[in-house]
């Protein structure tokens, strides 16, 4: 995670509503990890066009989030004629990233919360 946020930016309503449900799953730190979303904004997190984006945590009183790994949450989406996985990505107890995987010829932008599919998280115990 770039501690940098010069190109920072307020998350979309679409990338907002894709945390906020990624967030709503009970697992090891999300309580933490719902507290920095209320202090984080984005930057583009990638080149290749997608709409991965890094999150960085204003608030440096923050708690930090013990999860049971870097990949706490993660869901696929779905829309015509595109599709994917969105993965959370956390580094040092705080939200890193909205990573995006995607299959077909082209990147996808973020999806829109409603696309969302099969949410799944790292669960205590296994």
């Amino acid at each position: 995670m770039d501690s940098g946020t010069g190109a920072a930016r307020p998350l979309s309503e679409d990338e907002a509503g894709v945390l906020a449900a990624l967030l709503a799953q009970d697992f090891p730190g999300a309580a933490q990890l719902r507290e920095q979303a209320e202090h984080v904004l984005a930057a583009p997190g990638c080149g290749c066009g997608c709409g991965t984006i890094t999150l960085h945590v204003t608030d440096a009183g923050a708690p930090r989030a013990r999860t049971l790994d870097a990949y706490p949450a993660s869901a696929d989406y779905g829309a015509p004629g595109e599709g994917g996985v969105v993965t959370l990505v956390t580094a040092g107890g705080l939200l890193a990233e909205l990573r995006l995987s995607w299959w077909g010829e082209r990147p996808t932008p973020m999806p829109r919360p409603a696309d969302l599919e099969h949410l799944w998280c790292a669960a205590a115990g296994g």
